[in-house]
């Protein structure tokens, strides 16, 4: 019997990473659901505030899936486990290495086969991970079952992101220290 569950996370991974792998100036494919619209739109406020960590992996040339696989295991095994903001940076992470850029003109074809690949294999690990180890969690929180992007910025110029279960996204200035703390050393694992 077809296991829908990891279907549906198959598809949305698959939508996410063909969308940011996709040729420079080729117009974007419409999402295929309501929630590859929601993480398109929570990925861009993810790399928007992080561009600075981000920048660094940009034209990233070697294992792609290893890097990858290495991320997943420091934000989703950490020993509070996953939560939305750590799935949905991995996402994004993963999404912003398989980018392609104008300026990689040269050995076009070669990379493309490589970004090609990698995307399936990257849907491939990613598929396995939240499917199979952090599924339980997934499941609790509402499955992939996200109506809406609401963005909140307040005038210290922090973002919020909500979702449908409620739980912020991105830290707010006004956690804790120990709340902003523990996000910071998030990030620094992205370095």
């Amino acid at each position: 019997m077809a296991d829908a569950f990891r279907e549906r996370t198959a598809r949305l991974l698959t939508d996410y990473l063909e969308y940011c792998a996709r040729e420079p100036g080729t117009a974007a494919r419409q999402p295929s659901s309501p929630e590859a619209a929601v993480l398109r739109c929570v990925a861009a406020q993810i790399r928007e505030y992080n561009v600075r960590t981000l920048s660094v992996y940009r034209g990233f040339r070697w294992n792609r899936v290893e890097l990858v696989a290495w991320m997943a295991q420091k934000l989703l095994a950490s020993p509070r486990g996953p939560n939305w903001y750590r799935v949905a940076s991995l996402l994004t992470f993963a999404g912003m290495l398989l980018e392609r850029h104008p300026r990689e003109a040269c050995g076009r074809k070669k990379k493309e086969g490589n970004v090609s690949r990698d995307c399936r294999l990257l849907v491939a690990l990613l598929c396995a991970q939240l499917s199979g180890q952090h599924r339980t969690w997934l499941l609790a929180n509402g499955g992939w079952v996200l109506c809406s992007c609401q963005v909140y910025s307040n005038s210290l110029g922090s973002v919020t992101l909500r979702i449908e279960s409620g739980e912020d996204v991105l830290p707010s200035q006004r956690e804790p220290a120990q709340k902003r703390r523990a996000h910071r050393r998030t990030e620094s694992d992205l370095r």
